[in-house]
């Protein structure tokens, strides 16, 4: 239901503007995305916490949860959303949404636009995150 009412404005956009895609740097797009891949999870993660930040590196945009402590275990959980394709970044990231590809699934020509390294996500998440 969330999720709906969440796009409903997009889909109004698209009506009246004759659009028949957002770009992924749209923040509201880019985190439907990812919570529309959710899988029902122990962690309690349901996607209205979810915020995203622009990729300082290149394109693409970050989807995540601000917590970062589950049951008294730290987990970043991070996407990133490139050409309305999403990424989970992470093994936590990629237990909550089994179903999305890894980055290094991903085209290379597309991941080349992003800045980052398919292999690794400490460079995401201290964009995200901070370091620690």
């Amino acid at each position: 239901m969330n999720f709906i009412k969440m796009m409903l404005p997009i889909l109004a956009c698209s009506i009246i503007f004759g659009v028949s895609h957002v770009n992924a740097k749209d923040d509201h797009y880019a985190r439907g995305i990812v919570i529309q891949a959710l899988e029902p999870n122990k962690l309690g993660v349901g996607g209205a916490e979810f915020r995203t930040k622009p990729n300082e590196k290149g394109d693409g945009v970050f989807v995540y949860d601000p917590r970062t402590r589950f049951h008294g275990v730290e987990r970043y959980l991070i996407w990133l959303v490139i050409d309305d394709v999403a990424y989970p970044l992470n093994g936590p990231s990629k237990m909550l949404t089994p179903s999305l590809k890894w980055p290094r699934e991903a085209e290379p020509s597309n991941w080349e636009k992003t800045g980052l390294d398919p292999y690794i996500a400490t460079e995401a998440i201290n964009i995200v995150f901070g370091s620690k």
